[in-house]
């Protein structure tokens, strides 16, 4: 049985650990699987030398933020390009990951060493929202003590449609939020914590798509190395996604490229926060999950669920992976209607984008074979991209919730002399 120890809401499924590296891999003619169980809890990440960050963070953190330069590849994996042989003035870099609950924010050195990590309640509204980020940034300056001179950039990730000038357009997971000039509202207060320093120049400040961030961290030195073309799929409350392209953050004419949440796979489906109906999202994400499992609970298909959660529409996904690892008959039919839209939408992501290698990420990756195990079976029988000579790999990440920090910090990093 996979335990859901560790799960913090019904809904979001948002592991309260770090994952482990993990490998779902459908490739070469084979239907087999091998999606791992949940990782035992293991100590805070100290450094990153086990990811190669130390020797790839250098050469990273000089790729254009804008996509016109390639990303790097990996030592051991390629050709640096020169990247160690070019003298670069390299300093510590701050990045933040801003989600729907919680802020993660890292400092990182030039070794690719995580020096320090906060961890503070996401506020519901701008102002409490800028100033939390500051709090963070404030208390991970103190917290380096004599280095705190060496911080050069500060990069935040953000859910939603992030423009090339950082202000967020739309967001679904930060209420209210829409339309925020987060440069604008983060400038003044970083300036007031450069002013002790002695009148300093301001830290460089980039705020990009949170999803962009971590395709840019697993793709350098996780899950997507040694590839040049990858897409990450993140699925935790939402879904979103980011795209490496011949080696390239793929960023779109606004920077809104890869959203792949609100690819449609049932014109019929349920409305989403978008305006549309029946995204990806909607089905394969958290809520998606517990939607389905509170579905087949009031039509009479799965009543463990109910026995469980108390009524249909206390039904969470947890629910829905617990009963189903337990061999409920019901619980096993909602895991099959979800892997049928997860199957649809990584085969509309293989023929659309043709990736060398699909990396999925997000909460919802701790609950392992029990929930992913049918849809990559799906993927591999019926989608001709599942399997053969053309078969795209499929991958979970193997950053955990770090990746968008770190993918933060080195894209800020990239802009600072």
């Amino acid at each position: 049985m996979t335990s859901l120890e560790g799960w913090d809401s019904a809904i979001e499924l948002r592991p309260r650990r770090e994952r482990s590296v993990a490998a779902a891999t459908v490739e070469g003619g084979t239907h087999a699987q091998a999606v791992p169980a949940l990782p035992a809890p293991r100590a805070p990440v100290q450094t990153l030398a086990d990811t190669r960050l130390g020797r790839a963070l250098p050469s990273l953190c000089r790729a254009a933020h804008t996509g016109a330069a390639p990303l790097p590849a990996i030592p051991g994996r390629g050709d640096l390009r020169g990247a160690i042989s070019v003298p670069v003035r390299m300093a510590i870099g701050i990045g933040l990951d801003v989600g729907g609950t919680k802020i993660l924010a890292c400092a990182l050195d030039e070794h690719g060493t995580l020096l320090a990590e906060r961890r503070v309640a996401t506020p519901s509204s701008p102002d409490p929202l800028f100033d939390a980020i500051a709090g963070c940034i404030s208390s991970l300056h103190d917290d380096l003590g004599a280095s705190r001179e060496d911080v050069a950039a500060v990069g935040v990730g953000v859910p939603g449609l992030v423009d090339r000038e950082g202000i967020l357009h739309e967001t679904a997971n930060l209420y209210g939020m829409s339309e925020l000039d987060l440069p604008e509202g983060l400038r003044a207060r970083l300036e007031r914590l450069r002013a002790p320093e002695g009148g300093k120049a301001a830290w460089r400040l980039l705020v990009d798509n949170d999803a962009n961030c971590a395709a840019v961290a697993e793709h350098a030195f996780g899950a997507g190395r040694g590839v040049t073309d990858m897409v990450l799929v993140t699925l935790g409350t939402g879904i979103g996604g980011g795209i490496v392209s011949a080696g390239h953050l793929l960023r779109g004419a606004r920077n809104f490229a890869g959203e792949v949440g609100h690819i449609v796979v049932d014109p019929r489906g349920p409305l989403c926060g978008c305006g549309a109906s029946g995204c990806w999202e909607r089905f394969c994400s958290g809520t998606g999950l517990a939607w389905l499992g509170q579905r087949a609970a009031r039509a009479g298909r799965a009543p463990r669920l109910i026995e469980l959660a108390g009524s249909p529409e206390e039904v969470g996904g947890h629910n829905v992976v617990e009963a189903a690892s337990a061999g409920d008959t019901g619980a096993r039919g909602v895991i099959e209607e979800y892997g049928e839209y997860f199957a649809i939408g990584l085969g509309n992501l293989a023929e659309a984008l043709d990736p060398g290698r699909i990396v999925i990420g997000g909460g919802l990756i701790t609950a392992g074979e029990a929930l992913f195990g049918p849809g990559l079976a799906r993927f591999a029988s019926t989608h001709r991209r599942g399997s053969g000579p053309r078969a795209v790999s499929v991958l979970f990440a193997s950053l955990g919730e770090h990746a968008g920090a770190f993918g933060a910090a080195a894209l800020a990093l990239g802009t600072a002399g």
